[in-house]
């Protein structure tokens, strides 16, 4: 019995010693968006708060690449393009080529947190709108891979 305690206070000094060191941790976070359609696609991200910066809007710029990229943080290096972006204080649009990669978001930031809606508009006019829940079950997370968040256009549009 005595030696279950002391297991038990020497987990809880650690736990205790421990909580300190990961409070002050941040945890980066890089968020993509590849589209696997055949046709380019017109995307317009509205976002739930108002922020003047995002780590992907760079100089109305995003980082791109005109390839699908694997499901990978490291992918960030390939990214060597820029897209065109049209930003505001509380959305940001631009149009992603068939087969590309972009990087649409970075640092502290998820889409779970960070996104109101998703709305994609296909060449063939049809309209697809995501609203937080439904975009929240569509980014896929890669924990072990510097906690990188995906979202791949499908190649045909989903019925709503």
């Amino acid at each position: 019995m005595k030696s279950y305690h002391s297991a038990l206070w020497l987990r809880l000094i650690c736990l205790g010693g421990m909580l300190p060191m990961c409070a002050g941790c941040v945890v980066v976070r890089t968020i993509y968006m590849r589209n696997t359609s055949a046709s380019t696609v017109k995307v317009l991200l509205v976002k739930k708060r108002e922020w003047h910066s995002f780590l992907g809007v760079r100089r109305n710029h995003l980082r791109y690449a005109s390839r699908l990229l694997p499901r990978k943080h490291a992918s960030i290096a390939k990214l060597n393009d820029s897209l065109p972006v049209i930003a505001t204080d509380t959305s940001f649009s631009f149009r992603l080529p068939a087969h590309s990669t972009v990087l649409i978001g970075g640092g502290q930031v998820s889409p779970f947190t960070e996104f109101k809606t998703l709305r994609l508009q296909r060449a063939d006019s049809s309209v697809q709108i995501l609203d937080s829940t439904r975009l929240a079950r569509s980014f896929h997370l890669k924990p072990f891979n510097g906690g990188s968040f995906w979202y791949d256009i499908p190649a045909t549009a989903s019925k709503q």
